[in-house]
């Protein structure tokens, strides 16, 4: 393998991008101090989404995970009303996505 076929990723030494990553995480946690703790319904998709996030190491599966937990628990919640119809239809295509993605 020569050298100008490795990605450019592999050739940074991770304590060159560390700080910065942990940097990026901190800045991201702000807004959960601004959740409305006392609504259940507000709270927990987004801990569906920081819990997935952290373990799958991926943006994506953790950003789709909300889009099926809000509407969901709004649903089980009994405030399906408080739910817009687009996040019922993003939740519907987030949901066919878990069911025929190939894992």
């Amino acid at each position: 393998m020569s050298w100008c076929s490795t990605p450019r990723s592999s050739r940074r030494p991770a304590c060159a991008y560390g700080p910065a990553l942990w940097f990026v995480g901190l800045l991201l946690m702000a807004p959960v101090a601004r959740l409305p703790f006392d609504d259940l319904t507000e709270v927990t998709p987004a801990l569906v989404v920081i819990i997935l996030m952290s373990f799958t190491l991926s943006l994506g599966i953790g950003l789709t995970s909300g889009f099926v937990a809000y509407p969901l628990i709004k649903l089980i919640g009994g405030r399906a009303r408080d739910v817009r119809p687009g996040l019922w239809v993003m939740g519907v295509l987030a949901a066919l996505f878990f069911a025929l993605y190939p894992y």
